[in-house]
């Protein structure tokens, strides 16, 4: 199975080729590493981490580099390299954050970078992701066919009539027949659904 290239492995591809070709990007970052002692200073406060985050963005606007640029920075500064990072670690540009609380959320930031293709290659994921943070269906949404057939079998079993009573019923008044009463039961199970 082939891995897709995403918006976020193309960020790092430009920042790699950045710090190889552009001396300039290149020293910015080695100044901000050696000020708050990167690669990794596990010493490092939350508020140093917040004030890294912001000289980050800072070097970013400098060299006038997207938004997309951001985590990318960030983990090379902190890291020394990209490559350390598992796949799920990974920044993916269109899920981000509540700074406050910690909960995630669903955004699509659109960057320079961004395609549409990018959107249509992470739908998938974008898609799956939404379901969990919402705690949607993701099946497949179907008008009913028979909604009023069915509503009415439910209400006259609400009602207390019999499976084959209601069967008689529907067949009277819908063309869509109703060829057996347990056909009727199945009708109602799939509505409390």
């Amino acid at each position: 199975m082939s891995k897709v290239f995403s918006l976020s492995d193309e960020i790092r591809q430009k920042l790699k080729i950045l710090l190889a070709t552009n001396k300039e990007i290149a020293n910015d970052v080695k100044k901000l590493q050696d000020k708050f002692g990167m690669p990794w200073n596990e010493k490092m406060t939350a508020e140093e981490y917040y004030y890294l985050h912001q000289e980050t963005a800072k070097l970013r606007i400098k060299h006038k580099l997207s938004e997309a640029f951001d985590f990318p920075l960030l983990e090379y500064m902190t890291m020394g390299n990209m490559e350390n990072l598992k796949e799920e670690e990974k920044h993916n540009p269109f899920f981000t954050e509540n700074k406050l609380t910690g909960e995630e959320y669903l955004v699509i930031q659109i960057y320079p970078e961004t395609t549409i293709k990018d959107i249509q290659k992470a739908w998938p994921e974008i898609s799956k992701k939404r379901a969990e943070l919402l705690k949607i269906n993701l099946k497949k949404r179907a008008k009913r066919k028979n909604l009023g057939r069915d509503l009415m079998a439910y209400r006259l079993k609400e009602n207390g009539k019999k499976y084959n009573d209601i069967r008689k019923i529907i067949n009277s008044k819908f063309s869509n027949k109703i060829t057996c009463y347990q056909d009727v039961s199945k009708i109602i199970e799939r509505l409390k659904k």
